[in-house]
């Protein structure tokens, strides 16, 4: 058992989690003494594709590190139709308001793919926060994060329209490659179309209909189902109205846990992707 779920495989890794803790942005700047201790507290598992690690309205026993995979949480009205809410790929913690504030959690964390995860537990986080001041600030730091972020994103939900949400949605993607600037002869997009329509709180239909209209725009070329081209990336910024940056909106970046995934062309050289660890997700 593992927090609010069962987990198949539930096994030890304790040195690993010690590394994994120490590149963490809840465990930042800590002392090699706290690390241990966590480490030792933590419980760790695995998830399979599509394995739910818990329910919206849950109760919060646990906060959750993210060492391998990728976690999403979303919400889902009562016709079934879900708003993606964040992504949590190594590194992240999930469920962290939930822990602190003592309640539910907000939203529904699912495994996009086989996925990695120490949980600890709420009254060793609570232990922590005692002994180590910095772990207080830490937590803080995120949650401060996670207010910013999602008060952009209720912005962009609120003001703009689909065909700017995909267009940011498009940036997005680039920034998490490093491009800055220039044409994009060919970018493979990680998620469907059923996917970005999650992502922004759209249909698929609606979704695809902006893409046709970007290309009507001129801004996009369609090249496959998911492979298209940018003639101008920073043209694409300017229409979705959200300030390009390499950094990317909403990721904290460690050089330590960036890992190759995917791939992307740029003026016909292809260059390995490069994924940073995304902020904090909130539950």
């Amino acid at each position: 058992m593992i927090g609010n779920v069962r987990l198949p495989g539930v096994f030890s890794l304790k040195a690993d989690a010690i590394l994994l803790f120490r590149n963490a942005g809840l465990f930042n700047g800590l002392t090699d003494a706290t690390l241990r201790k966590a480490a030792s507290l933590a419980t760790s598992g695995r998830l399979n594709r599509g394995q739910i690690l818990f329910y919206e309205h849950e109760r919060a026993s646990g906060g959750y590190i993210v060492s391998d995979g990728e976690l999403r949480s979303f919400r889902q009205d009562a016709e079934g139709r879900e708003q993606t809410l964040s992504i949590a790929r190594c590194g992240a913690v999930v469920g962290l308001s939930a822990l602190f504030s003592g309640g539910i959690f907000f939203s529904t964390t699912i495994a996009n793919s086989a996925a990695e995860i120490s949980c600890i537990e709420k009254h060793d986080v609570d232990e922590l926060c005692r002994e180590d001041p910095g772990f207080v600030r830490n937590a803080a730091r995120m949650l401060a994060n996670q207010v910013r972020e999602f008060a952009r994103a209720i912005e962009s939900l609120a003001l703009k329209s689909v065909e700017q949400l995909v267009a940011e949605y498009l940036v997005l993607v680039a920034q998490e490659s490093g491009i800055e600037s220039g044409t994009i002869s060919a970018m493979e997009l990680p998620l469907t179309r059923s996917a970005i329509a999650s992502r922004v709180g759209s249909t698929r239909e609606v979704v695809s209909r902006a893409f046709s209209h970007l290309e009507t725009l001129g801004l996009i070329q369609t090249k496959g189902r998911r492979i298209l081209a940018i003639p101008d990336i920073t043209a694409v910024s300017e229409f979705s109205e959200v300030e390009f940056s390499s950094s990317g909106p909403g990721y904290q970046h460690d050089e330590s846990l960036e890992r190759d995934t995917g791939r992307m062309w740029l003026n016909g050289e292809s260059k390995r992707k490069r994924l940073p660890r995304p902020y904090v997700a909130t539950s």
